[in-house]
């Protein structure tokens, strides 16, 4: 797993799969919470935009 954020763009993205998989397609799974999946159609990661807003008052694990 490898969890990328961009500071500018406030994404954060972790990808489940390995480097250079495509995704197939991308589906809406909350507001500000994207996941896309491969051809077979198992999740390779997600996008949540405005994550900072997302996460907000979020205690760490």
């Amino acid at each position: 797993m490898n969890v990328e954020y961009d500071p500018t763009r406030d994404v954060l993205c972790p990808w489940l799969a390995t480097p250079g998989t495509t995704a197939a397609s991308t589906t809406v799974v909350s507001p500000g919470v994207r996941a896309d999946v491969d051809q077979e159609g198992t999740m390779i990661g997600l996008e949540v935009l405005g994550a900072s807003d997302v996460l907000s008052g979020q205690r760490p694990i």
